[in-house]
């Protein structure tokens, strides 16, 4: 039976600050009276310091270092008691002033990892996990935190299956901390709430703005992307965010919304027009949804990260597999981190594309020619009664991984 095991990172620091001691203790020694270095002894506890925080080693490193200084510094009293004496209560000083620096740092990481625990915690509850199918759509979720904000974000994610089909909310609410995390709760909670006693996808917006209004007043605003899926049309509705990519065989197309309607919050100050946009989800195609926070990123040279362009480079079937490669390629492009919470929400139809065929619109009638790359022109899709705005965007294809 193996014994316990020697954690030699653990006392590591102690035995660096126990030689640098002796190796201070015997250069003075050797080199004689007249060009002592025993005042470097007040270093000593702060190499005890490193490593794991422990307020003890400090005062083993600074008890040891008098005691080294002790057995061979003794011929010092005699000619210098004054600077030998300034050496000791240097040392006793850094030693305490140590290992209380040392105590406060443990404390403050003790708290930090608790608010890790805690925003981790909340934001399970404000984001809960998104299963890998939702009604008719298989469905595809990444959530990314910068580093330095310990967590606490506005990004809000949600997708039910209701009555009234598919329904999902991707949002942001402006600002930081814990009271930017409590308003995301709330207008999520709200969400899953009016999605499955709202009829109409205007009202819930509504409802949605009400409650970012109760609750922040006029200081406080939230952009925020409905969507609902019946069959093959998906309804969007979007409130000061950004638009969904369509991902196809023909590439990739922004679909840019008719009438755009303000953020959340300010809702009341601009025009709400009639009317939702609709796109067509076909099998095998796909609609990325996305935050602020990835468009927004910057690279090192303050250029945004190309979200559309780069989906367009990557083949990948995998929905799993795309969205791996497309936060690889995000974090890439933000080598030094991200600045801001992002989500990418990637849905596709749950059932297999069908093989290739010469296809017919809904209701008959001849299919609809292909839309020039880059055209920006409104594209009608027969059977819908609706129009969208598609502006494809070009890329040459890599391969991601699977």
């Amino acid at each position: 039976m193996d014994g316990p095991t020697l954690d030699v990172r653990h006392h590591l620091p102690t035995a660096l600050a126990v030689a640098t001691a002796l190796a201070i203790a015997v250069f003075d020694h050797a080199t004689g009276l007249g060009r002592s270095i025993l005042p470097l002894y007040v270093l000593i506890p702060v190499i005890g310091a490193a490593g794991p925080a422990d307020p003890r080693r400090p005062l083993w490193a600074g008890g040891l270092t008098l005691l080294i200084g002790e057995v061979f510094g003794h011929a010092n009293w005699s000619i210098r008691p004054f600077s030998m004496g300034a050496m000791i209560a240097g040392v006793v000083a850094m030693s305490v002033i140590t290992s209380l620096a040392v105590r406060l740092l443990a404390r403050q990481r003790g708290r930090l990892r608790d608010l890790d625990e805690t925003s981790q915690t909340v934001r399970g509850i404000v984001q809960p996990p998104v299963p890998p199918t939702v009604g008719s759509l298989r469905t595809e979720v990444r959530y990314l935190t910068p580093p330095s904000d310990r967590h606490i974000g506005g990004d809000v994610c949600s997708v039910s299956d209701t009555p009234f089909g598919v329904r999902l909310l991707l949002g942001d609410v402006a600002g930081r901390g814990v009271s930017t995390l409590h308003s995301a709760a709330e207008l999520s909670y709200t969400f899953r709430d009016l999605a499955w006693t709202e009829e109409h996808l205007s009202l819930v917006a509504a409802h949605l703005h009400s409650t970012v209004l109760r609750r922040g007043g006029k200081e406080e605003f939230a952009t925020a992307l409905l969507a609902q899926a019946r069959g093959p049309a998906v309804e969007l509705l979007a409130c000061g965010h950004p638009p969904p990519l369509l991902l196809n065989g023909s590439g990739v197309s922004e679909c840019v919304p008719a009438g755009p309607r303000p953020p959340l919050g300010v809702l009341h100050l601009g025009e709400s027009p009639n009317g939702l946009d609709t796109v067509r989800l076909d099998p095998g195609d796909r609609l990325l949804f996305y935050t602020n926070g990835v468009t927004g990123a910057l690279n090192e040279r303050g250029e945004p990260y190309p979200l559309a362009e780069r989906a367009a480079r990557l083949e990948t079937e995998d929905p799993a597999g795309f969205l791996d490669a497309l936060q690889a390629d995000l974090l890439a492009h933000v080598a030094g981190g991200l600045g801001d919470d992002a989500v990418l929400l990637l849905v596709q139809p749950a059932i297999a594309a069908a093989p290739t065929q010469a296809a017919e619109p809904d209701g008959g009638g001849a299919a609809v020619p292909p839309e020039p790359l880059g055209s920006g022109t409104r594209h009608r899709r027969p059977g819908l009664g609706v129009t969208v705005r598609l502006r494809r965007q070009r890329g040459s294809r890599i391969a991601g991984k699977a």
